[in-house]
């Protein structure tokens, strides 16, 4: 009995014997070669950037329920209040490498409160469609490539590659031939 290729495939223990069969790792989105997390600010990064405020920005977190407690604004349901000097970096890093949208943004902004987030998120995210604002995409010499059909043991990024060529969302990389890879 002939076993079909996907068979042969599902069978195979080791790369030489994958290879044998046929199959090919399947390659779709490349990234900055270093992983990014969520900053986690102190107390006194956020109490000082707060303070930074001006008076005008702090007599609109007031009348809508924020309170200065222990140094640092809170608002009603004791959220840190977003100052306008961690706007940008705290939107970038909620945005991310995949491009997250105003609602996910939110979610991913749940300890941050301000009186107009959804408005400045959605100012935020046009503007950087607009191409207004530096996008959270690094200029870097080398990005590692997504593996995106692998097996559970097997690791999700291969790499580092060289960059050889770029667009604004796509690189050319070394070693790849002459495919462009999408660069998120």
């Amino acid at each position: 009995m002939q076993r079909t290729r996907q068979q042969r495939i599902q069978s195979c223990h080791g790369q030489p014997t994958k290879a044998a069969a046929g199959y090919y790792e399947k390659f779709l989105l490349v990234g900055p070669d270093t992983e990014t997390q969520m900053t986690k600010l102190s107390l006194s990064e956020i109490s000082k950037e707060q303070n930074l405020a001006s008076p005008e920005e702090k007599t609109m977190w007031k009348p809508r329920g924020a309170v200065l407690s222990e140094g640092t604004w809170r608002s009603p349901d004791r959220r840190w209040v977003l100052p306008p000097g961690l706007k940008d970096s705290i939107f970038s890093e909620a945005h991310g490498v995949g491009h997250a949208g105003i609602s996910q943004m939110k979610v991913d902004l749940k300890e941050w409160w301000h009186p107009f987030l959804h408005d400045m998120l959605k100012e935020w995210v046009r503007d950087i469609k607009d191409g207004t604002k530096d996008g959270d995409l690094p200029i870097t010499d080398w990005v590692l490539l997504r593996v995106i059909k692998r097996k559970w043991n097997q690791p999700r990024w291969t790499g580092p590659f060289r960059v050889t060529e770029r667009t604004s969302h796509a690189v050319r990389l070394d070693g790849k031939g002459d495919n462009w890879f999408h660069l998120t």
